[in-house]
Formats: C-alpha cells, structure tokens, sequence
C-alpha cells in the first residue's frame, strides 16, 4: 500500500512540475528585431471628448552584447501618428534612442537621460518555474516625455506597482499567456514655472489592463494587448483624460543586403531612363533621392511626367516588399520655417499615397517626414542649388 501511495506521489509532483514553466529573457549577441506598436486613443477635455488619435511606434531592437544572462540592448523609438487623406499615412512626430541593459528575469538598467524604454521591468519574473494560475507581483517603471505639453526637458519617471498571472498556454500550444495589470496614482513633483504655474501638471492616475503573448522558447514577447486609461489633473483643477486600445507584436528583422538592394535598384533606374534619381546606401537602409521632384503650382499634386517616373520607382520598389519605407520631404530655402516644414510634409505624403495606391506597400509599412529646409544639400544661393534641395527621399529600411 505504501509503495502504491509513494508512487501516486510521485506521479502526482512530476505531473504538477510538468506544467510548470520557468520564464527568462535570453539574449543572443547579434540579434535584431523589431515591435510594431499601434494605439488607438481617445482624449477627452474636462469629461467632453476632444479628438481620436491613431498612433503607430515601431521599435528597432539589437542585442549587442550578452553575457552572464544579461543582455546589452541598443533602441530606437520612431512615434507616428495617422494622419488622413486619400489614403491614410503615419507622420513621424518623434524619435528616440537608447542603450539599456535588461537581466534574465527582465530587470533594466538605464541612464536618467534616455527617454526608452517608456515602461521598464514589465514584464519581471521570479527565479522560480511557475504554473497556470500563479500569481506574482514587482515594482515597474513608467517614464513620459513631457517637454512640449509641461515644458520638463528630463525624462519624467515614476514607479508603478504591477499584479502578474501566468494563464497558461494560448489556443496554439506555442506561446505563454500573462496577465500583466497595474494601477497609476502619481503625485507629481514639477518644479513649477512662473508663466505656467496655470498649467502645472498635478497628478497623474489611471490603470492599464494587459494580455501578453511570451515566446519562451526566444525568451522575448510575441505580442500583447492592452486597454488603458490615464487622467492628467492640472494645477487648475482642468482634466485631460486618455482611453484606448493598444496592441504590439514582435517582428523578426529580415536582414537588409544593402549592397544587393543598391546594385538592382540602381540598374533598374538606368535601364529605366528615369533622370534626377539617386541611389545610396545609409546607416538606415538604402536611400532613392528624387532631385527636383515637381508638383503642379501651389500644389501636392505631382506633376505627369513626375507620375511617370514615380510609376517605375514603385515597380522597382515591388522587388523587396517586406522591409519598410521612410520617406522624407525637403524644400528650398524659400517661405517661412512652417510653410517648408508644412509642404515638405505634404508632398512626403503625396509620394506616399502614390505608393499605397499601387499596392507596393501598406499603412503599417510607410511613415512620413518633412524637413523643410533644414538639412539641404546643395547652396540655396542659385537655381541649380535651389532645385538639388527640392527632393523627396524613399529610403528602403535597414530594420
């Protein structure tokens, strides 16, 4: 009898155990990757709704160094928001970039001076395997960018509290399912500006409520989603109140053979006869540089012989359709530094609604900038000079 009852034991720890699972960040030297974020969000003022944004974040992440289970990470943020057209396209509003350092069970050390990651230790793990139904809490980490809206030029941090629950495996056996929830009530401590004193920020609540998808296997997430809510209480008793959705999934960076890309693209061109195209390899990716781009007057309607060579530009674009496009507006030196950055922006995203309405590439896969004139090319002294600055940019990204 007791050999039968030790062995049901045993069988009974080694069934429970089996169902365990131990979560780790794992870090690979080398790696890249990237996280496509998009939120959609709605602002109310004073409990009266304001406007929808859509907003769209791509994350590029490698891994530089790994050693002792940790990982030297290097970020860059592009923040994007849809704007509205005949075709919607994603303007770049910021960018960020950053070197942390993130431990097996997700712990992160960064300097006080860089802006991302905007949540950090979230999600954390305990040293210990975990089944279906545990719970676990840690201490996290929000950090905001309030240098337009309250004038804070430092990254503002503030700490936040975060329940976990391992639910254990997804429909598909593959991934680990996480419930990640916390709860915001932040007193703030702004130094107060005299001419803003009106507009301090006071306190900041809220709570966001997650679902994480985890590949324990590369030791990483695989997606999320996520509801949230956050009021900011001004000094002056005012509210802007944020609610929305937000979702994210990690993509695997397909490696960019620049000097393939660069050689087939800059053929095509040549056999193509198109005039006033150039081609160069960059830190991003590989750059297409259409020189005096023309649009009809007063316009962002391109011109038909631009059309024309746009047309052959996107067939030749056909040819890697899986890595993304930046493309950039530029002026003359001509006007005022609003009205360039405005129709720089504008004729970007002509170029960009062209490209959508071929079908060379989706919503997700272009984000649009305009520059005005700041980083001319040539002297804005003569015509030649002036007509070398007029460019629109289509650069093939690196990740």
């Amino acid at each position: 009898m007791r050999k039968i009852s030790l062995f049901f034991l045993i069988f009974l720890l080694s069934t429970i155990f089996s169902f365990a699972e131990k979560f780790e960040y794992k870090y690979i030297a080398g790696t890249k990757y990237r996280i496509l974020s998009e939120v959609d969000e709605n602002v109310f003022m004073n409990g009266i709704f304001s406007h929808n944004a859509k907003m769209l974040n791509k994350i590029s992440v490698e891994v530089l160094e790994a050693e002792n289970g940790s990982g030297l990470m290097s970020g860059i943020l592009e923040m994007s928001e849809k704007i509205t057209g005949i075709y919607s396209t994603y303007e770049i509003a910021e960018k960020y970039e950053s070197i942390f350092r993130q431990d097996r069970l997700g712990y992160t050390t960064v300097d006080k001076k860089y802006f991302i990651p905007m949540t950090r230790n979230i999600p954390a793990f305990p040293d210990h395997p975990l089944s279906p139904g545990d719970k676990w809490s840690g201490k996290g980490e929000e950090v905001h960018d309030f240098r337009k809206g309250f004038n804070i030029l430092n990254p503002y941090a503030f700490p936040v509290s975060v329940d976990y629950q391992y639910l254990g495996k997804d429909e598909t056996g593959l991934y680990d399912l996480i419930s990640i929830k916390y709860s915001v009530d932040h007193e703030t401590n702004f130094p107060r500006i005299n001419n803003l004193n009106y507009y301090h920020l006071k306190r900041i609540t809220g709570s966001t409520d997650q679902i994480m998808k985890w590949d324990n296997k590369r030791g990483r997430a695989h997606s999320y989603n996520e509801e949230f809510i956050f009021v900011f209480e001004l000094l002056s008793g005012e509210t802007i109140k944020f609610t929305g959705i937000a979702k994210a999934e990690v993509i695997e960076a397909e490696e960019l053979d620049k000097d393939k890309i660069a050689g087939e693209v800059e053929k095509s061109i040549k056999d193509s006869g198109i005039e006033d195209v150039y081609v160069e390899k960059t830190d991003e990716g590989v750059k297409i540089t259409i020189e005096d781009i023309q649009f009809l007057p007063d316009s962002t309607q391109l011109a038909s012989r631009e059309d024309e060579k746009l047309s052959k530009i996107i067939e030749i674009l056909r040819n890697s359709p899986n890595h993304d496009l930046l493309i950039i507006g530029h002026t003359a030196l001509a006007g005022t530094t609003e009205g360039r950055k405005a129709l720089s922006t504008q004729r970007a995203k002509a170029v960009a609604e062209r490209i959508l309405a071929a079908g060379a590439r989706t919503e997700r896969q272009i984000m649009i900038q305009g520059k005005g004139a700041d980083e001319p090319v040539a002297t804005n002294e003569t015509e030649e000079g002036k007509k070398k600055n007029r460019r629109v940019e289509i650069i093939i990204l690196e990740n």
